[in-house]
């Protein structure tokens, strides 16, 4: 009698395995399935994602581009703080301009 419990125990567990097996198996073709429509889903769409890659790295150089010349317009000394103080002055009344020493000197005619 337990030789029969043990074969029915057995059979069954078997049986359960090979239930599992054929749902997991079902799955994974489900799962295949999806993954290859999503993926032709993709495939019209790879030109944008390669126009959008190709834009940022544009824009990440222009903005490299952009923060060295703001670092050399404030690292600028001399001539543009010569430009400012010469921005007020009237042209016609100039007769020479000279820097001595750390000074902008305007001579007047």
């Amino acid at each position: 009698m337990f030789k029969w419990v043990l074969v029915i125990a057995l059979a069954a567990s078997i049986a359960f395995c090979a239930v599992m097996e054929f749902r997991s198996r079902q799955t994974l073709g489900d799962s295949q399935k999806e993954i290859a429509s999503k993926r032709a889903e993709i495939v019209p769409l790879q030109s944008f994602v390669n126009e959008v890659s190709a834009y940022q790295v544009k824009k990440d150089a222009l903005q490299k581009r952009i923060d060295v010349i703001n670092q050399l317009k404030t690292r600028q000394r001399g001539p543009a703080a010569a430009l400012e103080k010469l921005a007020d002055v009237d042209p016609d009344g100039v007769e020479s301009i000279a820097v001595v020493g750390k000074e902008l000197v305007v001579n007047r005619r």
